[in-house]
């Protein structure tokens, strides 16, 4: 059996899948059982997981940052296809916060097994061994917080992935559109950066393969699947568009032409000097053949980071959630010149990695736990205040801080939620989505 043989390759992306899920499960249990409660960001994203698919549906993303820039703006994240998929673990869990870790964690691990299984498509398990690196750097770098419902995750998790569905797209494989689709939904969704490469990442599909003549004309059968799977990811945000006078489509245009607040910031010439050597490096290395046309669309999306670099400086910190496109440039790099070692040993190599994160990094960084102590504490004191009182009431909950509204606020208002009151907090940002509880502001408890 030859080292890249189809049966070597379908075990090598098994392996693998089996190998990323082992981190994330023991994080799941490990925060699980010590007490995690969602705050923040997090909390935001728990109550809008809850309400997903009640009488009050969630129509679009998390709320944006866009106002801190564009005077008046009001833009949310694209849809609610995370919230959407969390909704089922959650409600099983009686909405208990390790419902909301059991779904988030499945979806970074099953959009890490996509990828996988594309990777085998593109170039066998020299492709696998390329991504599972990539996700074992994540694994390591992001630590516990890959299980957690933080939107830019979906998104980091998700583009190197749509790069290896790209590429089998490329190499002739039928019936890949669909999950191209399905994975591109949930980065879109999750943040707008994700929109922004997602489409990006298809633009460059189709021009490389109409270029090179690799695009094959799709059976009406994967047209079908195809355009089924948008529209169960995309009916949610066209039906905000639909039904409400103001949209998330009129806050792009609000967004693309309003006035900036924000001082302009300087560029990242550091960051871009990295991207065209990448770049540059790929274009001249031979040994990259094996990668197809993975390689190409890797210098694509390299290019499309430089041009973000330029024109959007001030944004330059989301970057962090294209990591996947330089780690994958490195990782083919390192694989092509380091073949003779790392293939034969790849497993070994991996499970070396694998021991590293499971015995020497922490699950989550000390700040953190002690903010869900304190919003576990803040929660706890409400629920005793709240004991004697009627469910059928409303409660408002009024942080006072950035710390109470940025995290302790939030925690205690999810649980409430999850608890059966009807629920709010005052926000920073106007959410479209829960304005329906905007009518607990006038009373009658305030906490």
């Amino acid at each position: 059996m030859s080292a890249n043989s189809p049966v070597e390759s379908t075990r090598s992306w098994q392996f693998a899948s089996i190998l990323l899920g082992l981190p994330l499960l023991g994080w799941f249990l490990r925060l699980s059982l010590t007490g995690w409660v969602p705050q923040g960001d997090w909390a935001v994203g728990a109550v809008k997981t809850h309400d997903a698919f009640s009488q009050h549906l969630q129509l679009l993303g998390m709320p944006s940052t866009s106002g801190n820039e564009i005077a008046g703006a009001a833009l949310q994240h694209f849809g609610p296809v995370v919230f959407q998929f969390g909704w089922l673990p959650y409600q099983i869990s009686g909405f208990a916060p390790w419902g909301i870790l059991f779904g988030s964690g499945l979806l970074v691990w099953l959009l890490m097994v996509v990828g996988l299984r594309a990777a085998q498509s593109v170039a066998g398990r020299n492709a696998v061994v390329v991504l599972a690196a990539v996700y074992l750097v994540m694994e390591i770098v992001l630590r516990g917080f890959l299980v957690t419902n933080w939107n830019p995750f979906p998104v980091v998790v998700a583009i190197p992935a749509l790069l290896l569905i790209g590429a089998a797209i490329l190499t002739g494989e039928r019936w890949w559109w669909a999950a191209f689709v399905a994975v591109g939904s949930v980065a879109a969704q999750a943040h707008l950066l994700g929109a922004l490469l997602t489409a990006a990442i298809g633009f460059g599909v189709l021009a490389i393969g109409l270029r090179r003549r690799l695009l094959i004309w799709p059976k009406l059968g994967e047209v079908a699947l195809s355009l089924a799977v948008l529209i169960a990811c995309w009916w949610a945000p066209a039906l905000d568009v639909i039904t409400r006078d103001t949209n998330n489509f009129d806050q792009v245009r609000n967004y693309l032409g309003g006035e900036r607040t924000a001082e302009a910031a300087s560029i990242n010439w550091l960051s871009i000097a990295i991207y065209l050597a990448l770049i540059t490096v790929l274009i001249r290395s031979r040994k990259l053949r094996q990668f197809g046309p993975l390689v190409d669309l890797v210098i694509w999306s390299l290019a499309v980071l430089v041009l973000i670099l330029v024109v959007f400086p001030s944004r330059q910190v989301y970057l962090v959630m294209a990591l996947g496109i330089p780690l994958l440039s490195v990782s083919m790099l390192s694989l092509s010149y380091l073949k003779r070692f790392l293939v034969p040993r790849w497993r070994n190599v991996a499970l070396a990695a694998l021991a590293v994160i499971v015995l020497f990094a922490p699950t989550t960084i000390g700040a953190y736990k002690s903010l869900y102590e304190a919003s576990a504490k803040a929660t706890g004191q409400v629920n005793s205040a709240l004991a004697d009182i009627d469910q059928q009431e409303s409660v408002f909950v009024e942080g006072i801080g950035v710390m109470a509204a940025g995290g302790v606020g939030p925690a205690v208002q999810v649980a409430l939620v999850a608890d059966g009151w009807f629920a709010a907090r005052n926000e920073f940002t106007a959410d479209p989505d829960q304005a329906f509880r905007d009518e607990v502001r006038d009373g009658p408890y305030i906490l």
